[in-house]
């Protein structure tokens, strides 16, 4: 069935407003093999573009959208706002002043106005990566001296609290860390990623009621933030609220289909409540992104043990067998796997075997309460 570009697009916006960005992609494209001046899918896959945090790929878009109807205002802000992403300061003047000459509504252009001044008055792309460069090297301490002599120049620049922040949690100083990002928030509350930080550093301390709301913050200010729902939804499954945990993990997925640990995490909450089948399909939806994930292969093996001793069903017995054995195989120092095998081994009936399993999760881990338990326990038959 062949559908019309004003189908094609009322689909394209249907899947962005619901997350489904790679199905909106598809559908804005197809416009475009149609027709390549089509504003509304320029805009709008710029716009998506955009979102992911690809400031520079999204201004062909913007820049064809303003050109095939300069009299859509819209057009104009989302060229402003990537322009000044993209650190084009000088360009997003340029378009800010012919903005404003073509009437554009001052109530509107006006805070684009002081960003671009903000920004203007910011380190330098050359100087945030080096530090990005020290926090992927884990030089923490020297991000930490680097970060504070530029807060001396920039002390309104709300990205260097919050590599402060990660610095800071990178070297257990949470409360620091927390102070940090709270300060982010202090100078830009409409800063997503910092409310996500705090998040994650107020889970750590376990304040995961103040964590849950940090997340709230973030994904009410940025609603395709998977990461934010993710986390939102551990922390949830963390205070015993599973049925808001497993909504959130699914719109972390909705967002983003390829996030293995975003299945994997669902999985677990599943299996948690009670629903077996789900979880099981969770874990190898998660494997079938990411093949040598070997916690998955353990989850999937816990939740098909349980349903070997619901159901009896020595297939199933099997395939948890098999799982465990995966999990080992991809992580042989895995002491969880190696215990979970043996509970499957005894469930079989092969009392010499699992508790091989117990002892060699007692070398990895000698503090395995659990495993030491079962051991005494096949020992004691």
């Amino acid at each position: 069935m062949k559908f019309s570009v004003d189908q094609l697009l009322q689909q394209g916006i249907e899947a962005h407003k619901t997350g489904q960005l790679q199905d909106a992609e598809r559908l804005y494209r197809s416009i475009l093999q149609k027709q390549p001046g089509h504003p509304d899918a320029n805009h709008n896959l710029g716009v998506l573009t955009l979102g992911l945090d690809k400031p520079e790929l999204s201004l062909p878009y913007f820049k064809s959208a303003l050109e095939a109807n300069p009299g859509q205002e819209q057009y104009w802000f989302s060229m402003i706002d990537a322009l000044i992403k993209a650190g084009q300061f000088d360009n997003a003047s340029k378009i800010i002043q012919q903005g404003r000459d073509n009437g554009l509504n001052e109530d509107r252009i006006d805070p684009l106005a002081r960003q671009l001044e903000s920004r203007r008055n910011a380190p330098t792309k050359k100087q945030m990566d080096a530090l990005l460069s020290l926090y992927d090297q884990g030089e923490l301490e020297e991000l930490i001296k680097q970060v504070n002599s530029l807060l001396e120049h920039f002390p309104q620049e709300i990205r260097l609290f919050n590599f402060l922040g990660a610095a800071n949690k990178g070297l257990c100083h949470l409360d620091a860390a927390i102070k940090n990002y709270k300060r982010a928030i202090e100078i830009d509350p409409g800063y997503a990623m910092a409310h996500y930080n705090l998040g994650n550093a107020l889970k750590e301390i376990g304040d995961l009621d103040a964590a849950i709301e940090s997340y709230n913050r973030a994904t009410g200010i940025k609603s395709d933030f998977a990461a934010a729902y993710g986390n939102l939804a551990n922390t949830l499954r963390e205070a015993g609220d599973l049925t808001a945990a497993i909504e959130s993990q699914q719109r972390a997925i909705q967002i983003n289909p390829g996030y293995a640990e975003g299945h994997y995490n669902l999985g677990i909450a599943l299996k948690e409540k009670g629903d077996l089948k789900a979880a099981i399909d969770s874990h190898q939806r998660a494997l079938q992104i990411r093949p040598d994930y070997a916690e998955a292969h353990n989850n999937l093996g816990n939740a098909l043990l349980v349903s070997t001793k619901l159901s009896r069903d020595e297939t199933v017995l099997a395939a948890a067998i098999e799982s465990y054995n995966r999990a080992i195989k991809i992580k042989p120092d895995y002491a969880e796997a190696h215990s979970n095998l043996g509970s499957a081994l005894q469930e079989k009936g092969d009392v010499s075997r699992s508790i091989e399993c117990y002892n060699r999760a007692l070398e990895i881990k000698p503090d395995f309460t659990i495993a030491r338990s079962f051991k005494l326990y096949q020992q004691a038959l």
